[in-house]
């Protein structure tokens, strides 16, 4: 449960903490004569802070991943064709799973969904591997992704029904695709755990975005490193 920590600022000004999971601090400023401190907080302890000092605070249990991100190559230019459409069936784990092997084959890095709420489910159901899911899960999603490494298939569901967008890196110019700046980002698995989802461990994992002009139009994951 969060914690709230109340302190006072010079000139009077009421300042409020808010800390919570993992400790990173909430600021809210109360400049105003009925945001007491002690009206509003009971349990509030006044305490003199210069607020230039603030800082994020961890307890000395919690520590960084040991690992170090992946090393990422310099943007180069590339074309990318987009190709997207509707899904006739139910959008689950497993049809998105064949739909998604018929775009991509087999270049396969990862994949990640957004499950459904469904209160029914007594275990949190994974949300990230590296190996293709069972074609035949059930579990509904909101979205999904499952990426290669210069091409991405995603679906989403709307209010409109469950729609998907393939987006491949080509190998040279077409008619149908368009010039963008590949560039890598090196990113962070953390492995919180989370009642909502099987916790995915701790890795790094290298984006591989496609920028047009301040845009992006998208992102795959060239590498999955445990």
């Amino acid at each position: 449960m969060p914690e709230f920590f109340c302190v006072q600022q010079a000139r009077q000004q009421n300042v409020f903490f808010l800390v919570a999971d993992p400790l990173w601090i909430i600021e809210f400023v109360a400049d105003h004569p009925h945001h007491d401190p002690v009206a509003v907080l009971l349990s509030g302890v006044p305490t003199g802070i210069d607020l230039r000092q603030r800082r994020p605070i961890r307890p000395s249990s919690v520590s960084r991943p040991t690992c170090t991100f992946l090393d990422r190559s310099d943007a180069i230019d590339v074309w990318v064709r987009t190709r997207a459409g509707e899904v006739a069936d139910v959008l689950t784990l497993g049809n998105a799973v064949k739909l998604a092997k018929t775009s991509l084959g087999n270049s396969f890095v990862a994949w990640w969904c957004d499950p459904t709420i469904d209160l029914d489910l007594h275990t949190p159901p994974a949300t990230f591997g590296n190996a293709w899911p069972s074609e035949v899960d059930k579990l509904q999603v909101d979205e999904v992704a499952f990426y290669a490494e210069y091409a991405v298939w995603r679906a989403v569901r709307t209010s409109n029904g469950p729609r998907f967008v393939l987006i491949e890196e080509l190998t040279s110019k077409a008619n149908d695709a368009k010039q963008a700046r590949a560039v890598h980002t090196p990113a962070r698995l953390h492995g919180f755990q989370r009642f909502s989802s099987e916790n995915t461990g701790q890795g790094n994992v290298l984006l591989r975005e496609w920028h047009d002009g301040d845009e992006i139009l998208g992102f795959t994951l060239t590498k999955e490193q445990r």
